[in-house]
């Protein structure tokens, strides 16, 4: 059976034009909008700073890891005149972006505007000219649903992204305390009641019932390639979302 976000793939991939697909919305199949042109692609970069030492010949070069925003330009041609308003509407605000190139993931975006003015250009009362501004979070994600659901005894994951990911694990406690042991390194939920229990490890919180849950060690990473993990406590059964991402 078919889920819905492979019918979305599919949806999507019919048109055999470039496309973008912002917040669930198609630029050619739902608002009759094509490309300039093909679509580049886009790799964020690590933030490097350079240092010049006095008394020092070169430079030295400080990383903490952590990528950068940037932006990325799209033109676009609406086809259908009168559809104006529509188009306004729609390029707006925040959300996720997709595009035709790698049509399986997406990125969070803002639309920017660096003159805080974005002109129309009228090509003779038949269409429209435009450039849309989105600025990109520096890592994709998969749009396919990836949980998996993980025995207690050990389980292998292969992390098919490019960059460390913070995942997600729904863990449906029996009460007292849950360990996750991954890559060898461990991370306890401290006298949870009966019920599931939710491990964000990219907000960093431990929650159930709404109220906080506490925990020693730290918050579980995945490596791409393989990882080890493995659930132990008084529990039933424990899903695991990796969030991966991809430069």
């Amino acid at each position: 059976m078919k889920t819905y976000e492979h019918w979305q793939l599919e949806h999507w991939a019919d048109c055999h034009i470039p496309w973008i697909v912002f917040n669930g919305i198609h630029s050619f199949n739902d608002m009759s909008c094509s490309l300039e042109e093909e679509l580049s692609e886009r790799q964020a970069m690590k933030i490097v700073e350079s240092l010049k030492v006095p008394g020092r010949n070169g430079r030295l070069h400080r990383t903490f890891g952590d990528y950068d925003a940037f932006e990325f330009p799209v033109e676009l041609q609406l086809l259908k005149f009168e559809q104006l308003a529509e188009v306004k509407k729609w390029l707006r605000g925040a959300g996720q972006l997709v595009v035709h190139t790698d049509p399986d993931k997406y990125r969070e975006v803002t639309i920017i505007e660096s003159s805080n003015v974005r002109p129309y250009v009228n090509e003779m009362n038949t269409y429209w000219k435009f450039t849309v501004t989105f600025e990109c979070a520096p890592f994709k994600r998969t749009l396919r649903n990836q949980q998996i659901i993980l025995a207690k005894d050990s389980h292998t994951y292969i992390d098919p992204g490019d960059e460390k990911a913070a995942p997600f694990f729904s863990i449906n406690s029996s009460g007292g305390d849950i360990r996750l042991v991954v890559n060898n390194q461990t991370f306890t939920l401290k006298n949870t009641k009966k019920g599931m229990v939710e491990v964000d490890c990219e907000k960093k919180l431990v929650t159930q019932d709404h109220s906080f849950v506490k925990n020693e060690g730290d918050f579980p990473i995945i490596q791409p390639g393989e990882n080890k993990i493995q659930v132990s406590g008084n529990l039933e059964q424990s899903i695991f979302d990796p969030r991966s991402v991809w430069l």
